[in-house]
């Protein structure tokens, strides 16, 4: 159990930090550049969605898009194991189920942060604008020698609109917390 965790440690979440890293800082130079360049004040509050969406879409990348095989090698993956777990005929072992749990983690921060970077992302349209990222992301895997796969799509959007609940949780939440704050009386009127 240790060896393994010890292989996601370093095969995988090590590179992922570092290309997070790497790609935030990038977007963050280019950003206080253009923005002198253009005279525009540096603002932490709104660029700093924007920062972390481009450190995720570079490691999303990084995970999703790793070349499996020879180009156009992939294949369509139509039929789902997760709808034959559903209906009783096909059994799961927990390699599956942690890739599942997986995937969906993994599309988690997309639900929230979309609606964070743009307003016209909200309760009624987020559904389009996920199944789009996700389908868009899986239709390009073949062409990378990777498969397309139903269970991918599925999982992916479950943890996009996972995410965009988290959001509209959080969002719920700190609006409850001001009004809160605004009818406690201040110290001044004590």
């Amino acid at each position: 159990m240790i060896a393994l965790l010890l292989e996601v440690l370093v095969y995988h979440l090590l590179p992922l930090l570092v290309t997070a890293l790497v790609s935030g800082c990038g977007y963050l130079l280019i950003r206080v550049s253009w923005g002198k360049s253009a005279g525009k004040a540096f603002c932490w509050e709104l660029e700093l969605p924007r920062i972390l969406f481009a450190a995720y879409l570079a490691c999303l990348l990084l995970l999703i898009w790793e070349p499996g095989g020879p180009p156009f090698s992939g294949v369509f993956a139509l039929n789902s194991r997760m709808l034959d777990y559903i209906q009783g005929t096909y059994i799961i072992g927990p390699w599956i189920a942690a890739m599942w749990v997986g995937y969906a983690l993994l599309f988690l921060p997309l639900g929230f942060l979309l609606p964070c970077l743009f307003g016209r992302v909200h309760g009624r349209n987020i559904l389009p604008w996920t199944m789009a990222a996700v389908l868009f992301l899986e239709l390009v895997q073949p062409a990378l020698g990777r498969s397309f796969d139903i269970d991918d799509l599925i999982c992916g959007l479950t943890g996009a609109l996972l995410g965009f609940l988290l959001f509209r949780g959080l969002r719920v939440l700190r609006e409850l917390l001001g009004r809160r704050r605004a009818s406690l009386p201040l110290k001044s009127e004590e």
